[in-house]
């Protein structure tokens, strides 16, 4: 009975052992615990010779049980996992501060003063957005950081190829943009980075060709502004505003500029500068460096479309001129093969004096605004002035409009606080004169046959009471009598 008892224990313990290795659990068993299991006793016998038969006394400590494990008797055994041993943590994941859709970042819901754009995320089984690599960011959306007031450094990573409408716009404490990694950005959108007023740099990589309307408008303290030689096209007040820039160098391959790009570039800086435009230029907006701290304006002579002539903008074929710099004399006679003076050709140029030829027939929208004259002659060959041609003139105290003069804009004489007088030869009104806000103003001269017709027409009947018979006509120095001064002779 024990023989069986014994052999039916140590099958029931290899069936364990055997159990526990193919589940893959590990596990010791000790021989003092073997005889627990078995409740056999720890007693002293006498050690056998080796020529006397063991006895069969039932002492499992006398049989010879094979358990693996070596001479200290210990056995090593596969341990479920989920049972004695913790298994290795799992690396923390980041969630990220940034939302993003499609490859567009979309949204930020972070902090932090520095950001770094991330190149790329994954999203969790929760709909996280975590660090990863399954989706590539390749867009900053609209309005995404638009008036954020923490944010003071940015960096872009290399695969940004967009920055949207508005991105950082009014960022007040961002004081630096790191585009050095960003060498797939192409297009910088409307406002992306305007009013960023504490903005020191803006140094764009070689890889962007488009930088559209008002995209670093009103930057106003940015001292080095650095454009890539890929860019082509720059927008309407782009960069508007930059007025501690003292140096300015246009792309060779560049072809576009859009309205006011430039206007008061300089301003407040330490020296005037001179700026040279590409052969590659075939567009130069209205006023595009209108109020700059400009001294000359050259152009490449390969140019097709504009050419320059001592620093002065004209078109090819010299008949219209386009941009004076500010930083010019303050005096000059316009060349005779000027048929039309452009819009904003004179803005702001601080002109005391200022000499028109009889060839001119055009004069354009705010063309002499902002000039320092007291008088000005405009030829008889004119026939059509534009809106706000001569606004905030200061000084312009008297001025004639000639008879051939068919068409004048609005509001031509806007702020022009000392004008005193104005006279129109023509017998029709041309245009509406419109509100200007011309506190000085004591007398609008007008042929005697027309004053009635100015009076009532529309745009002009606010002036009904200083609307008044012309009784002298000066050309040059010669006066030629009016009605009044006429003297029968029998």
């Amino acid at each position: 009975m024990k023989t069986f008892l014994k052999t039916f224990l140590m099958t029931l313990l290899s069936i364990i052992l055997i159990l526990g290795i193919s589940l893959g659990t590990t596990y010791v068993i000790k021989p003092d615990l073997v005889k627990t299991w078995f409740g056999i006793e720890d007693t002293q016998t006498e050690e056998p010779t080796d020529d006397t038969e063991k006895p069969d006394d039932g002492n499992l400590g006398d049989v010879d049980i094979p358990l693996p494990g070596g001479d200290d008797g210990e056995i090593e055994v596969p341990i479920d996992p989920g049972e004695d041993e913790e298994p290795d943590e799992e690396p923390e994941i980041k969630v990220l501060d940034f939302t993003f859709s499609d490859g567009v970042l979309t949204g930020y819901t972070g902090s932090e003063t520095e950001i770094v754009i991330p190149s790329s995320y994954s999203i969790d089984s929760e709909g996280n957005f975590i660090e990863g690599d399954d989706y590539t960011v390749t867009e900053i959306g609209d309005y995404v950081f638009n008036e954020n007031k923490t944010i003071e450094k940015v960096v872009f990573p290399s695969t940004i190829t967009s920055i949207g409408y508005f991105a950082f716009n009014n960022c007040e404490n961002l004081q630096e943009v790191d585009f050095s990694q960003a060498q797939s950005l192409e297009l910088i959108d409307y406002n992306a980075f305007s009013s960023n007023i504490n903005l020191g740099a803006v140094n764009l990589p070689d890889s962007v060709t488009t930088i559209n309307e008002y995209a670093f408008r009103d930057c106003q303290n940015v001292t080095s502004l650095t454009l890539p030689s890929s860019l082509i096209y720059i927008g309407d007040g782009a960069f508007e505003g930059f007025h501690y820039i003292s140096n300015l160098d246009l792309p060779s391959d560049l072809q576009f500029i859009g309205d006011n790009a430039f206007q008061s570039i300089g301003w407040f800086a330490d020296s005037s500068m001179s700026i040279t435009l590409p052969a590659s230029l075939n567009h130069l907006g209205n006023g595009v460096f209108s109020n700059g701290n400009i001294y000359a304006i050259n152009v490449d002579e390969s140019n097709s479309t504009y050419a320059s002539v001592d620093g002065v903008v004209f078109s090819k074929d010299l008949t219209t001129l386009l941009v004076y710099p500010k930083g010019k004399l303050n005096s000059y006679v316009i060349p005779e093969t000027v048929t039309a003076i452009g819009d904003y050709a004179f803005y702001s140029c601080d002109l005391t004096q200022i000499t028109i030829p009889e060839t001119v027939t055009s004069i354009g929208d705010y063309a002499f605004g902002g000039n320092g004259f007291e008088n000005i002659l405009i030829p008889s060959s004119v026939t059509s002035i534009g809106s706000n041609a001569f606004v905030n003139c200061i000084s312009l105290k008297n001025i004639t409009i000639p008879s051939n003069v068919t068409y004048i804009g609005e509001t031509i004489f806007m702020y022009c606080s000392q004008l005193e007088t104005i006279t129109f030869e023509s017998l029709t009104p041309s245009g509406e004169l419109g509100e200007n806000y011309t506190s000085a103003l004591v007398a609008i001269y007008v042929p005697a046959e027309a004053v009635e017709s100015y009076k009532t027409a529309e745009g002009w009947s606010q002036y009904a009471d200083i609307i008044e018979a012309i009784t002298e006509v000066s050309i040059g120095d010669e006066e030629i009598p009016g009605d009044d001064d006429i003297v029968e002779i029998g």
